[in-house]
């Protein structure tokens, strides 16, 4: 090694009076070209820096303390480059659904709104008077029973003789029927009248006990004076003697207006 190697081996104190060693100090150390400084700290407190030479080559030297051998703090240099943003991590999954509160009470019930007022009604029509009334008619005389089979007969038209069974139309309405040359039971030779018309007439003369029977037709009733009346389509029936009237009153009745003073009927 050399000589000048050998010399900076050689550790060499600083002057015990220095507060303080610069880094610049150190330049009056014998260097190498290229020679590198590094620092140790020896292990009885002092900081001495390695200058290595190009060989490698420590060359030692001691210091008072690590103080002296930082030097004056150089410019700040430029700002490193912005990092890349992170990956956005994976989104957290959703929190468990809380639980549901306990329903509120209910509040009280507000008070009954005012009624309304009822609109006024309008004034009623005044209703007309009833009229008196009328006295009541008197009740005329009875008139009397005309005799069928005299002078009170009105005049009619032909005698229609009434031997078979026949049925009647209203062109024979107001004609006299007879019961003259009959023979038989009155069931035997009905005579059905026309369907029931107002105003139409129909008188009947039985002259021998064999007997008459007048049918009414499907619907239409006869109704006896007296004796109540037949059924719809039924017949009255007499073997008796005499003269007997029936009238048309409506579309569906017959009545018998007139007849000679005690004759019997059966009637169906």
């Amino acid at each position: 090694m050399s000589e000048k190697s050998e010399q900076t081996k050689q550790p060499q104190r600083l002057p015990e009076a220095a507060p303080a060693l610069d880094v610049g100090a150190l330049a009056g150390l014998p260097q190498q070209p290229q020679t590198m400084l590094l620092a140790h700290v020896q292990p009885d407190g002092q900081v001495a820096p390695i200058p290595y030479d190009q060989n490698k080559n420590a060359l030692r030297v001691y210091m008072p303390d690590l103080a002296a051998v930082v030097g004056a703090t150089g410019p700040t240099g430029p700002a490193g480059a912005v990092g890349s943003t992170g990956a956005t991590g994976p989104t957290g999954s959703s929190g468990a659904t809380g639980l549901t509160g306990p329903q509120g009470e209910s509040g009280p019930t507000g008070p009954q709104g005012d009624k309304g007022d009822t609109g006024d009604s309008g004034p009623q029509g005044s209703s007309g008077e009833t009229g008196p009334q009328g006295p009541q008619g008197e009740t005329g005389p009875t008139g009397p029973v005309p005799d069928l089979t005299g002078a009170d007969m009105p005049d009619f038209g032909p005698d229609i003789a009434l031997t078979a069974t026949t049925a009647l139309d209203a062109s024979n309405s107001h004609v006299w029927h007879t019961t003259e040359g009959a023979t038989g039971t009155p069931d035997t030779r009905p005579a059905t009248l026309p369907a029931a018309s107002a105003g139409l007439l129909f008188r009947f003369f039985v002259e021998n006990v064999n007997g008459l029977r007048i049918v009414a037709t499907a619907g239409d009733v006869i109704w006896l004076t007296a004796d109540g009346g037949t059924s719809a389509g039924g017949y009255i029936e007499t073997t008796n003697i005499g003269i007997v009237e029936l009238r048309a009153m409506n579309g569906t009745t017959w009545a018998v207006t007139a007849q000679t003073p005690g004759m019997a009927w059966t009637m169906s």
